[in-house]
């Protein structure tokens, strides 16, 4: 992880809240999706994911694979990610951001370059674990070209 990489999903994790603010105007925090929901809702939907899967792709796949659910699986109580989580995910973004410019400035010493890499990993696992797991699969897929999530 680097910082360059950092700004990256910040920059998509604002994305993010914004998506997820105009789903929860339209069809409410808790809104379920079906097979006869209206195509926008759906589209909405979709695009929420493939901001996530781009947060996502931009991660260590080791940390992808070892996500923690430090704020539980909201996937399981309703089926988009809220405000709430959207705003939890840029604070985590924020935390990688420090760390980041911390190791990037103070690289010489290296007992706490291990624990700063160390924290990065965490970090990730953390954001990763705020993300659907269908975005996890998604971001995992290398059949997936990056350009394809960015264009959707």
């Amino acid at each position: 992880m680097d910082m360059n990489t950092a700004n990256q999903m910040m920059n998509e994790a604002g994305k993010l809240v914004e998506l997820s603010a105009i789903f929860q105007v339209n069809y409410g925090r808790g809104a379920q999706l079906k097979p006869g929901s209206p195509e926008d809702e759906w589209t909405l939907y979709n695009l929420i994911l493939n901001v996530q899967s781009r947060i996502a792709r931009m991660m260590d796949e080791t940390c992808l694979e070892a996500n923690h659910h430090k704020f539980g699986a909201w996937w399981k109580r309703q089926d988009v990610m809220d405000v709430a989580t959207a705003q939890a995910v840029i604070q985590e973004i924020g935390t990688l951001i420090a760390r980041c410019a911390y190791l990037q400035t103070d690289s010489e010493n290296m007992t706490q370059t291990e624990q700063l890499c160390y924290a990065l990993n965490v970090t990730q696992s953390t954001i990763a674990g705020m993300l659907h797991p269908a975005s996890l699969q998604i971001a995992a897929d290398k059949s997936i070209a990056f350009e394809e999530l960015k264009a959707s």
